[in-house]
C-alpha cells in the first residue's frame, strides 16, 4: 500500500470525523431538551441509587409546611383565618414568646388587598366614608336581622380585614425587629425580564413607586424601589466578564411586593422560579437579579442587582449585614457568586450567564426537617403550659435555622424538578438554600468550556479512528460510548460536573458508522488486493494481519531486514526425465506440497517456485523480529519431512529424492517488482543472491542445509551448526563464511557434536596451513563417513600439490552458480 494511499485514507477519516462533529453539534442543538432529560435521569439514577441520608441535608434548613393537617386545624389556605393573616400573627407572636430562627423566610407574596396587576386600590382604612359605610351596614343589621349588607360593603369588610391584619403583623414584626430576634423574610416577584417570560408589555415602576407621594421627590423615599435599593448589590461589585455580554441580560421593569406596612421591618427576596425554556421543569433558579426603572428627573435609566430570596435567606443566616458593603458579595456573570461571611469563611458558587445556579437535586421534599405550620402558629386561647408544650416538640427544629414558611397543602404553586413531578415549589428554594449552606454544587459546561471539550474529544476519537483500521473499531466504539456514559454519570453523582451526552454519543456512532462503512466499502479493496496477491503465499495467521494493518509494509519498495531461503531437489533433471508429464506432476506436487506448509507454518512468505525450486521469505511483506530463527525451523521442518516422504516417493517414482537448502540474512528491498500490467510482491538484494548461491554449495561438501554468518548470529545458541569453510561466491568478492545448520540446540547426538568440533579444529589447521596436521584429525572421523570432512581432506591434497597465494586464509573460491 503506498504511502500516498494512506495519507489520503487518513485524510478521509478524518474528514469523516469533522463532518460527524458538525452533524452531532447540530443533532444536539435539535435535542437539547434531550440533554436535559439526560441531565434529570441521572440525578433520579444517583438519588434511586443512593437516596439522601438525612445527616447530609444541612441541620439549619427547616420547613414549616402549610400542608393538609393545618388546613385541618386552621381552614383552606386563602380563605377563612388566612384573609385576616391571623394565623400568620399567631405564628409572628408565637415564635417572638418561644422560638429563635435564624431567618425566617416567607415563600408568599402578602400582596396589597385590592392590588390587581400593577393598578392600585385605595385602601379603606384611608377611607372614612367607606369605613362608615361598614359601620352602617353593620349597625342596619344590627337592628333588623332581616336586612343584608351591600355588596359593595361585603368587599370594603374583606379589604379592611386583610389591611388590619397587615397591620397587626407590621406591629409584630416591629416588636421583634426592636428584640433583634429574628430577620424575616417577605417573598417578592419580578416581573418581566429573564425571570417572567410574559409576552404581555409590562411597563416600569411607576414614579410612586421610584419618589413617593409626590412623584417628584427624593429616589430614597418611594414605595417600592427603595426598599429593593436597601438590598442591592453594589454596582462595583457585578461583573460581566469571560465573553458575558451585559446587552444580552434580561432586566426586569417591574415587580410584585408585599404590603407596604411590612417592608420597613423586613428584607425583601424575589421568589422567582423559572422553568427551562426547553420544558416545564425547573433546573436553575437564580440567585442575583436585576431590574432596572426610569429616572424622570435625570432622564436616565438605572439598574439595580438584588440577591434572590434564597441568597437572602444564606447570607443572613452567614451573619452577612445589610446594607452591603463592597466586596461581600462579588458577582461574575458566567462564573459565580462569592460571598464573604464574616463568620463561615467564602462561598463560591457556580452560576451562568444569567446569575443562575444549577441546582443539585441530591435531596427530596420529606428528607428536609418539617414541621406543620398549625404545630407552631397556636391561638392566643391555648394555656400557657399547651404553648410551651408545643414550644418545646418544635425548638430543636426551629432555633438559629433558616426557617422557611410554604404552601404544601394545595395545587395551586407546585411545578416539576428532576427528581418529582408536580411538587411544591417551596422545595427548590429548600433546595437552592441547602446546596449553598453545603457547599454542594454542580454545574454543567459552559459555552467556552464545551467548545474545548468537543474539540479535544474530537482530536482523540479522530486519532483512534486513524490508528485502529481493524475490526476492533466497533467494538471499541461501544466500549468507549458505555464508559462515557458511565462517566457522565458519575460527575454527578460525586456532584463534579455535568457533560453533555446527546452531542458526544451522537458523535461516536455517526463517526463510527461513517469510518467503518467507507473502510468496508473503500479499504476492503485493499484488502482483496492484498488477499489476491498473498493468499497462498503466506499464512492465514499472516494474511490476516497484513489485511488488518496494511500500512505495515510498502508495496512500492523499502528496505527490510529479512532472511531469504532457497531449496532445490539434487539431481532433479535425471528424475524427471523418465517420468510422464502427468506423474512428474503429481511428484512435484506431493514435494512441494508439504514442504510449503512448513514455510508457511513458521511465518514464511512464499515468494515463487521455479520448477522444483522454492524461493521463501522471512521479515516480509511483515516485520518478523525472528525471521532467521523461523528460516532455520522451517529448513529443519522440511528436511524431516521429505525424510519421512523418502520411502513412498521411491516405490512410487523410484527415484530418491535429496533436497539442498541455502538461507541468508540481511537488508533486501521489497515490494512489487515486474512492470505495470504484471507485477509481483518480491525480494531483491545480496543477500537474495547469496542464498541463491548458498543452496548448490552443499553438493560441494554433501550437506542439506547451508547458512551465511549473519544467520548464524542472528539465532544465537539456539541453532546447532558446524563451519564449513569460508567462501567467494560467484559474482562476489567479498568473503562469507558458511555452517552447516545441523538441528535446534539439544536435538543434536553427543557424537555428532565430538565430530563437529574435530572438523572445526581440522578446519582452522587448514586455514593455517598445518596440512598435515589438518589431515590427521580428518582421519579420525572420515571413518564415521562424514562428507564434509572428506571435501576437506580433497581440497587439502591439492593445496599440498599446488600451495594457495600467500593471501589465501582458507577460503574457497567457488566460479561455479
Amino acid at each position: 500500500m503506498s504511502r500516498s494511499y494512506l495519507s489520503s485514507g487518513t485524510l478521509i477519516v478524518v474528514l469523516i470525523s469533522l463532518l460527524s462533529l458538525v452533524s452531532a453539534v447540530f443533532v444536539g442543538n435539535l435535542l437539547k431538551s434531550w440533554e436535559s432529560a439526560s441531565v434529570d435521569l441521572r440525578m433520579r439514577w444517583r438519588y434511586k441509587l443512593n437516596p439522601c441520608p438525612k445527616q447530609e441535608v444541612h441541620p439549619d434548613v427547616c420547613l414549616v409546611a402549610i400542608n393538609h393537617w393545618t388546613e385541618i386545624q386552621i381552614g383552606r389556605f386563602g380563605g377563612g383565618d388566612w384573609i385576616s393573616r391571623r394565623p400568620f400573627y399567631n405564628q409572628l407572636t408565637f415564635f417572638e414568646n418561644y422560638l429563635r430562627p435564624s431567618v425566617l423566610g416567607y415563600d408568599i407574596i402578602f400582596k396589597e388587598a385590592g392590588q390587581v396587576g400593577s393598578a392600585d386600590v385605595p385602601a379603606v382604612s384611608d377611607s372614612p366614608e367607606r369605613i362608615r359605610g361598614i359601620i352602617a351596614g353593620l349597625s342596619k343589621v344590627a337592628g333588623d336581622s332581616n336586612e343584608t349588607l351591600h355588596g359593595r360593603v361585603l368587599d370594603d369588610m374583606n379589604k379592611f380585614t386583610t389591611e388590619q391584619g397587615t397591620l397587626c403583623l407590621a406591629h409584630r414584626l416591629a416588636s421583634m425587629d426592636g428584640q433583634n430576634l429574628t430577620k424575616p423574610i417577605m417573598g417578592f416577584s419580578f416581573r418581566g425580564g429573564d425571570v417572567d417570560l410574559n409576552a404581555a408589555k409590562i411597563p416600569l415602576w411607576s414614579d410612586k413607586d421610584v419618589f413617593g407621594a409626590d412623584e417628584k421627590g427624593d429616589e430614597n423615599s418611594g414605595r417600592k424601589v427603595p426598599y429593593l435599593k436597601d438590598i442591592a448589590i453594589p454596582s462595583v461589585d457585578i461583573h460581566f466578564t469571560g465573553g458575558v455580554d451585559e446587552a444580552d441580560y434580561g432586566y426586569s421593569p417591574n415587580g410584585t411586593l408585599p404590603e407596604l406596612e411590612l417592608l420597613d421591618y423586613s428584607y425583601l427576596g424575589c421568589m422567582n422560579v423559572p422553568r427551562d425554556s426547553d420544558s416545564t421543569i425547573v433546573r436553575r433558579i437564580p440567585l442575583v437579579l436585576g431590574f432596572r426603572y426610569f429616572n424622570s428627573i435625570t432622564d436616565e435609566m438605572k439598574k439595580v442587582f438584588v440577591p434572590s430570596f434564597d441568597m437572602m435567606a444564606c447570607l443572613l443566616h452567614l451573619g452577612v449585614k445589610f446594607p452591603l458593603s463592597p466586596g461581600v458579595v462579588e458577582v461574575y456573570m458566567g462564573k459565580k457568586v462569592v460571598i464573604h461571611s464574616p463568620a463561615n469563611g467564602e462561598f463560591n458558587i457556580p452560576v451562568d450567564e444569567n446569575g443562575y445556579m444549577y441546582l443539585n437535586f441530591d435531596a427530596e421534599l420529606h428528607d428536609f426537617r418539617t414541621v406543620s405550620f398549625a404545630n407552631v402558629a397556636p391561638v392566643p386561647e391555648l394555656v400557657e403550659k399547651g404553648r410551651k408544650a408545643l414550644a418545646e416538640w418544635s425548638i430543636e427544629d426551629i432555633n438559629d435555622r433558616i426557617v422557611i414558611v410554604g404552601v404544601t397543602a394545595t395545587g395551586v404553586d407546585v411545578g416539576d424538578t428532576p427528581l418529582s413531578s408536580n411538587i411544591p415549589l417551596v422545595y427548590v428554594h429548600l433546595m437552592a438554600i441547602n446546596n449553598i449552606l453545603n457547599k454542594d454544587f454542580i454545574s454543567p459546561l459552559g459555552k467556552s468550556g464545551c467548545i474545548l471539550f468537543m474539540a479535544v474529544f474530537f482530536l482523540f476519537y479522530t486519532i483512534v479512528c486513524v490508528l485502529e483500521k481493524g475490526a476492533r473499531q466497533g467494538p471499541f466504539s461501544v466500549l468507549l460510548s458505555l464508559f462515557y456514559a458511565i462517566a457522565a454519570y458519575a460527575g454527578v453523582h460525586w456532584s463534579l460536573i455535568i457533560i453533555p451526552v446527546i452531542t458526544p454519543l451522537t458523535y461516536i456512532g455517526l463517526c463510527s458508522f461513517a469510518v467503518l462503512s467507507y473502510r468496508f466499502f473503500v479499504e476492503e479493496r485493499a484488502k482483496r488486493r492484498i488477499r489476491g496477491m498473498f493468499s497462498t503465499m503466506v499464512s492465514d495467521k499472516v494474511l490476516s494481519f497484513l489485511e488488518e494493518q496494511p500500512d505495515s509494509f510498502s508495496l512500492t519498495g523499502q528496505d527490510v531486514d529479512a532472511t531469504v531461503f532457497f531449496s532445490d531437489i539434487a539431481n532433479f533433471t535425471s528424475i524427471s526425465e523418465p517420468l510422464p508429464p502427468e506423474r512428474l506432476t503429481r511428484l512435484l506436487n506431493s514435494y512441494l506440497t508439504p514442504v510449503t506448509d512448513s514455510i508457511l507454518d513458521h511465518g514464511g512468505y512464499l515468494d515463487k517456485y521455479v520448477g522444483d525450486m522454492v524461493m521463501a521469505v522471512w521479515g516480509a511483506p511483515y516485520n518478523d523480529p525472528e525471521h532467521a530463527f523461523a528460516a532455520c525451523e522451517s529448513a529443519l521442518a522440511q528436511q524431516e519431512l521429505i525424510a519421512g516422504m523418502k520411502a513412498d516417493l521411491n516405490a512410487e517414482y523410484e527415484s530418491d529424492i535429496c533436497v539442498r537448502m541455502g538461507i541468508a540474512s540481511g537488508t533486501v528491498t521489497a515490494g512489487n517488482m515486474g512492470s505495470e500490467k504484471k507485477f509481483q510482491y518480491t525480494v531483491m538484494g545480496d543477500v537474495v543472491n547469496l542464498a541463491s548461491r548458498l543452496e548448490p554449495v552443499n553438493k560441494d561438501f554433501g550437506t542439506s542445509i547451508i547458512i551465511d554468518e549473519a544467520t548464524r548470529l542472528l539465532c544465537g545458541d539456539r541453532i546447532v551448526v558446524r563451519q564449513l569453510t569460508s567462501i567467494v561466491v560467484k559474482g562476489k568478492k567479498e568473503i562469507v563464511f558458511i555452517y552447516e545448520l545441523l538441528g535446534k540446540k539439544g536435538q543434536v547426538d553427543a557424537a555428532k557434536l565430538k565430530i563437529i568440533a574435530d572438523y572445526e579444529a581440522a578446519y582452522r589447521a587448514f586455514s593455517n596451513r598445518k596440512w598435515q596436521t589438518c589431515l590427521g584429525i580428518l582421519d579420525q572421523i572420515l571413518d564415521s563417513g562424514d562428507s564434509p570432512a572428506a571435501h576437506l581432506k580433497e581440497r587439502t591434497l591439492f593445496l599440498i600439490e599446488h600451495p594457495p597465494a600467500p593471501e589465501w586464509h582458507g577460503e574457497l573460491v567457488r566460479d561455479i552458480k
